[in-house]
Order: C-alpha cells, then structure tokens, then sequence
C-alpha cells in the first residue's frame, strides 16, 4: 500500500490541516519554526508505530489550546488518512471480500482513544448481491404455481415458498437479511422433496441460497478484509535524532551481552546494524583474532570497500575511506580524507560526518530486510548538521531508497528545485491553526527555503525589479524583450521599470509569482492561451496570488477566447520562413503539411514535423527571430501586422502593471 494523503484534524496546533498529499518517494514541508510542521509529523506517526501498541492523546497536552474544553471526546478522529492499492493487492482484497472488487483507495483514521478506523467502500451495495437471488425466486414461483397445483403437498410447498419470498422481500441492509433467507429455504427443499419434485427446483433453491449465504457471510468477509489491511499498513518512524554509529568497540563484552539474561547495552543495536551494512559477524571476528589474522583482515578489509564504494555515491563533500580494524578484542572504524591521508578515528570526525554516516549505516541497516524495510519514514530537520553540499548528498541517499519519506525542513539544499511538486509549504495562522498547501503560499520567511532553491538570488535566468512580469518560458522572454526594443524607437515599448521574469514553464509560474509578491514587489502574470495556460491562471486565482486584473492572456491581443501562444502574434508566412530557414538540413528532401485546423502556430508544426519523424524545437525559431530583428532588415520578421499585435500585448502589460500599483495590495491578502 502507498500513503496518497493524510489531514490532521484537531491537534495540538492544528485545527485542520487540509489535505496533504504524499508522493510516492518524498514529501517535503517547509515552514517557520513553531509552525506546526513536527506536530504534522507526530499525528502520521501515531497511525503505526513500531512499538504497534496505539498512543493515547489526551486533552491536556493534545488538544489545541483555544479550544473549548466541552469539544473534547475521545472519539474525535484526529488523523485520516487515504492509501493506493496495487494490482496484485486488489486482486487479493478481492478474493478475501468480494465485494470490494475494483476497490483500489482505502480510508484508515484513528481517533484520539487508541483506535483505528478502515473505512472500505464496497464495488456493489448488499442489495445489489442479493437482487439474482430475487429473481430467481421470482422465477421458482412462477414455475412452481403451475407444476404444483394438483401435486400431493401442495398446499406445504406454497407455504414455505411463501416464507422464502416473504424474507426475499426484507430490506437488504444488513447480513441478517441473508441469515433470515437461508432458514427460509430449507423447509422449502423439504417440501419439494416430499412432493418429488424435479432437480431443477432443487438446483435454484441452491443458488438463491448461494446468494443468501454470500451476503449472510458478508461481516465476516469484511471483518477478514479489515483485519488484512490493518496488516499491511507499513510502520512509521518518527525520527528528529538519534545516536551517533560507535566508533570503537569491545567485542568479547558484546557477544557476552547477548547470552540470555544479560541486558543489552546502549549501542549494542547501532554496533548490530554496523555489522549488518558491513556483512560482519561478531563471533566470527571473535573466533579469527587470535588464530587466523590474513584472514580476518581480508574480511574486514572488504568491508570496509564495500562500505566506501557505496559512501563515495552519496558522500559528495570530499573523497573519503573507511577501514575497520579488528586489533586484539577491539573493532575500531577509520576513516581516511584522500586530501590529507590522515587515518581519523570515527569518533573523532566531525559532528556532521558523524550524524550523514550513522544515518547511511541506520537506514541501509533497517531498510535491507529490516525494520524499516517498507517502513514510511518521519524525518524532523534532517541534515541540520551538514554543510550545503553533504545535504545535497543526503537527498541522493534518500532518492536511493525504497521507503516513503516524508520530512520537515529550513534548508534550501534539502529541496530539489526539479521536485517543487512534491513540496508543501505550512503555515500557522491564529485563526485557523496550522495548514500546509501545495501552493507556495506563505510570508517571505516561510517562502525563503523555496526561494533560494529555485535560486532566486544566486542564477543569472531570474531578474527582479520593482515591477515584475512573470512569462511562462525563456522564448515568450526572447519574443517580447526583442519586440519590446524594436517598438522602443516609436516610444511603444515596455517601460524601463518593467522586468520581464521567465519561469521556466507554466507549472513554476505560481511559485515564482509567491516569491515575488512575498518580497513586496509588483507582479503581472503573462500566460499563453492553452491548457496549461487556463490551469496555472485557474491555480494563480484560486490561491489569491494576483488577480484577475493582474494577469494577460496572449490570446486576448488576437480574440476574446482565441488558443494562442506569444509566437501566434507572428505572421503565419514569416514563422514558416523562420521555421524552414532555422531547419533547412533536417528539411531537405522532405515535404511538410501544416494542418490550417490547428489553431496555435506552434502545435501546428509540431504536428507536421510529427508526421514526418522529426521534433520541432521552437527554440530554434525563436534564436533566429531575435538575430533577425537585431538586424537592419528587423521589419521582414516584425512587419505592421505584427508591430501592432506586440503594440496591443505591452499595452495590455501597462494597464495591469498601473493597476497592480495603484491597487498597493500586499501579498496573499483577500
């Protein structure tokens, strides 16, 4: 089972936290400190722990502080939570509950009293299963009226046919239904019996009674369905530290902890997962340290390049070997810098190395076969400790293994800025609690780790200014800049205020437009007139980025309602002489058919690159339109047609930029 979402209602600062979703590999909260993220954390982890007996949550320290005392109850469900089911564990619902065929999402809540909830639609209602059953009785009766009649036993055969329809006909709602059905029957084979009446009554009774016991058995088949499910939830770890991996060792003292009736000690189980990643065995260390020293340093050598082949993968930070020393009783780990070829006790390396090799060594540990194996993992702040590379490193670890994960963070180097989709900004409010949202909404605080990931003071391809106009991609930029100068001579070109900010496609224009407006800047957003161009303006209104004043659409400039994009502002005749000109190699010799149907000039030439084995790059047109409009023959590519399209999209960008200014609305206000 994959977790697809959980909402965390009435917890500690939590009222409702909506919806969050849960991506198959990991989910990222960002959020200021005290904002609720770690209580988030907690609630999921209650639904499974790896102790498998359920918290209790109380009111003193549970329930949100503001709350009336007179709301509490223990049955209040405090977690839901929604989970996929892959094919082969359908098939297997399916066949330990029938009723449940095609079921491939489950419900699981737990309450703040200890108890889980599974919550498992059913493919058909009980009346649904039992309606064949009906029928067929209907259909026994109208047979049985005419062979009967003057049958000896007669009169005893309609009466217990009588009784059959008489429970036949009471509500289906529960399995007692199929119970009450199936002590109907029996009287009535009896009769038929009696009275020598042929198999093929026999053989319907059969199948109603069929049906009757189907439904009759349908708690228990429910009940077995439940119980399974419950079994497949995974185990939640919660982590926010733990111990650092021991870097020297006493293995004689080890081995005799492990002899019944000895307690074991406090790293005993770190010392136990070291050995695992390292496919050592203590005893058999222990047997080879006096007798067979090749030996044994052959095996521990190996490990140790096991060990360090996969660290090297993962640890960017600097080139580094691990050895493991078995000298006398003792088991040390060393670890070697190439840049010093210093040999440095485990212990004595730094707190950030400590922590990144304790957790490869925990989580390879747990997750190979272990504990952990398919285990959703909770992670607070994971990485503290690490300089910005070594999280970089950590996020590899992380995309290697199997589990779930779902973790809290500051940091900009915990968020991959090609994964924004997996990321979940949360936010505390003193009315509504805390809250976490796909959408980047949030202050500048919340919206900092975001920021920075996507590399908003730190690349060359994002330019802010006071007034911003955010477009979709680099080439609607390369279009109306390039445009923009060529009007400028009339005076009909952007104003030098303006700013235009590529997003790098329609899908990051709303986080782009969340940092901008979270730094207190003018923003005005320039969309396509496409489906990805409705659901990112769908998705700026809704979340109450901007408003309806404060977005263009290209289309505008053409028709009300028009599909276009900003290369739909050119002649039809000189996009097609850019087009062949910028492709005339993989052209030649070859004969397209542009579809006059297709209402965007681009979607049209892909279709007709398409349908003879090529891919067209609008890129390419877009270079060769700005080196032509830099040129001294710029009105070939620009003539008035086309002038006075970009002429009517600029003036559409100053009106909204004058009404964003003159509006003075600060970001994610109502």
């Amino acid at each position: 089972m994959k977790l697809t979402s959980f909402q965390v209602r009435d917890f500690r600062s939590v009222n409702d936290s909506t919806p969050i979703r849960v991506e198959d590999g990991r989910t990222v909260l960002v959020g200021r400190n005290e904002s609720g993220k770690s209580s988030l954390l907690r609630a999921l982890h209650s639904l499974r722990p790896p102790t498998g007996a359920l918290q209790k949550w109380g009111l003193a320290r549970d329930f949100p502080r503001g709350r009336k005392r007179s709301e509490f109850r223990e049955d209040l469900v405090m977690l839901e939570t929604m989970w996929r089911l892959d094919d082969g564990e359908q098939a297997e619902l399916t066949r330990i509950y029938p009723r449940a065929t095609g079921v491939a999402e489950v419900r699981i809540s737990r309450t703040y009293a200890p108890r889980r909830i599974v919550e498992l639609a059913a493919s058909q209602t009980l009346a649904e299963l039992a309606a064949p059953a009906v029928a067929m009785a209907a259909t026994l009766s109208a047979e049985l009226a005419k062979t009967t009649r003057d049958l000896p036993g007669a009169e005893a055969i309609h009466t217990a046919l009588d009784a059959v329809t008489d429970a036949l006909n009471l509500p289906v709602e529960s399995p007692a239904w199929g119970a009450a059905v199936v002590q109907a029957v029996a009287p009535l084979r009896a009769a038929l019996a009696g009275a020598g009446v042929g198999d093929a009554s026999a053989s319907q009774l059969a199948s109603i009674e069929t049906v009757a016991r189907t439904v009759a058995e349908d708690d228990a088949k429910r009940a077995a369905a439940i119980s399974w499910i419950e079994q497949r939830i995974p185990v939640f770890v919660y982590l926010d530290d733990w111990d650092f991996i021991p870097g020297h060792y006493n293995i004689p003292e080890y081995l005799g902890r492990l002899q019944p009736n000895q307690q074991k000690g406090e790293h005993d189980s770190l010392f136990e997962k070291l050995l695992k990643v390292a496919e050592l065995n203590a005893q058999e260390l222990h047997g080879l340290l006096r007798s067979q020293h090749e030996e044994r340093k052959l095996l521990t050598d190996r490990a140790g390049s096991v060990v360090t082949t996969t660290l090297e993968q993962l640890w960017k930070d600097r080139e580094i070997t691990v050895q493991f020393s078995v000298d006398a009783d003792h088991f040390d780990v060393i670890v070697k810098d190439k840049d010093s070829n210093a040999l440095v006790p485990l212990d004595e390396r730094s707190r950030g190395f400590r922590w990144y090799f304790s957790f490869f060594v925990a989580f390879a540990a747990d997750t190979q076969g272990g504990a952990m194996d398919k285990a959703i993992l909770l992670l607070d702040e994971p990485g503290l400790f690490l300089h910005a590379t070594a999280q970089e490193a950590l996020l590899s670890l992380f995309r290697t293994m199997p589990n779930q994960i779902v973790y809290t963070t500051h940091s900009p180097f915990m968020v991959e800025p090609s994964e924004l989709t997996s990321v979940r900004t949360v936010n505390l409010d003193r009315k509504t609690g805390t809250t976490a949202s796909a959408d980047p909404t949030g202050d500048a605080n919340t919206l900092f780790p975001l920021q920075a990931a996507l590399g908003y003071n730190l690349t060359q391809t994002l330019f802010v200014g006071t007034d911003n106009v955010v477009l979709e991609g680099v080439t609607d930029y390369w279009y109306l800049s390039a445009a923009s100068e060529f009007l400028d001579d009339g005076g009909a070109g952007l104003s030098k205020q303006i700013v235009l900010t590529p997003a790098g496609g329609a899908t990051k224009v709303g986080y782009m437009v969340a940092l901008l407006t979270a730094q207190q800047l003018n923003v005005v957003v320039v969309l396509d007139s496409d489906r990805a161009g409705d659901d990112a303006a769908r998705e700026l209104l809704r979340s109450k980025l901007i408003r309806d004043g404060s977005l263009v659409r290209v289309g505008t400039v053409l028709s009300p309602g028009a599909e276009a994009d900003i290369e739909d502002l050119l002649e039809p005749s000189v996009f097609e002489d850019l087009a062949r000109e910028a492709y005339q190699k993989e052209l030649k010799g070859k004969t397209l058919t542009l579809n006059s149907k297709v209402p965007r000039i681009v979607r049209r030439w892909e279709e007709a690159f398409a349908a003879v084995g090529l891919d067209f790059n609008k890129t390419r047109v877009a270079k060769l339109f700005l080196h032509k409009i830099g040129g001294k023959n710029a009105g070939t590519v620009c003539p008035p047609s086309t002038e006075q399209r970009f002429k009517h999209l600029i003036g559409l960008i100053a009106n909204a930029v004058d009404m964003v200014k003159k509006s003075n609305r600060k970001p994610f206000e109502n």
